[in-house]
């Protein structure tokens, strides 16, 4: 079941900063080592301290977009978001990696994006669901046990280069996910802040005096 992501932003509101990767909030994610690249299980514990399930964990190339580096985080219980931006007209990729299916019987019931609350028209596209929903458009593709989503708003990028987008969504090499993932503090993985350290890990929506 798809669920909505905690951790987006609002992405109108993205900087334009330098690309390459280090501590800039937009980045072009590389392929190849830029420096050392840590070894993979120190990234997948990189990925787990945040939440991530590390098999969860996506990236995609579209020309002219970059990713949005603070838009990463968890989608669901351990699935995967992240952002992707263009310099030229600002317009947005969004993707979305979780487990489960889709299938044509519960293909319009899944939310489209970050869900628009309304109905999911869906028609098969070879190996992959597009999903047009309230001026959204999404591609979804089936891996495994789980599903990868790109979307985007229609008028802003058109059907071939989300259709496109979703193509090029594939695991992370050692050096993407190294540039993909918040560096560590200290010489740590970050800790996910919003699980309590007892209990059945649930959300702790709790808030203090403070307000």
């Amino acid at each position: 079941m798809f669920r909505t992501a905690r951790t987006l932003l609002p992405l109108a509101l993205l900087p334009l900063l330098l690309t390459g990767c280090g501590n800039e909030k937009v980045v072009a994610v590389p392929r190849e080592p830029l420096a050392p690249t840590p070894d993979r299980a120190q990234l997948h514990a990189r990925a787990e301290a945040l939440g991530l399930a590390p098999g969860l964990v996506y990236v995609t190339e579209s020309p002219g977009f970059e990713l949005a580096r603070q838009s990463v985080g968890v989608y669901g219980d351990d699935g995967f978001s992240a952002a992707y931006w263009s310099r030229r007209n600002s317009a947005q990729l969004l993707l979305l990696v979780d487990r489960g299916a889709m299938t044509a019987e519960t293909c319009p019931e899944q939310p489209l994006g970050q869900g628009t609350g309304t109905t999911v028209d869906c028609v098969r596209d070879g190996d992959a669901w597009y999903r047009t929903s309230a001026g959204q458009h999404e591609y979804a593709l089936q891996r495994g046990g789980h599903v990868v989503r790109i979307s985007a708003v229609t008028a802003a990028v058109d059907r071939d280069v989300l259709r496109a987008a979703a193509r090029a969504a594939h695991r992370p090499t050692d050096a993407e996910l190294a540039c993909l993932l918040p560096p560590p503090r200290d010489g740590t993985p970050v800790e996910r802040g919003d699980l309590p350290p007892v209990g059945d890990g649930a959300p702790d929506n709790e808030v203090g005096a403070s307000g």
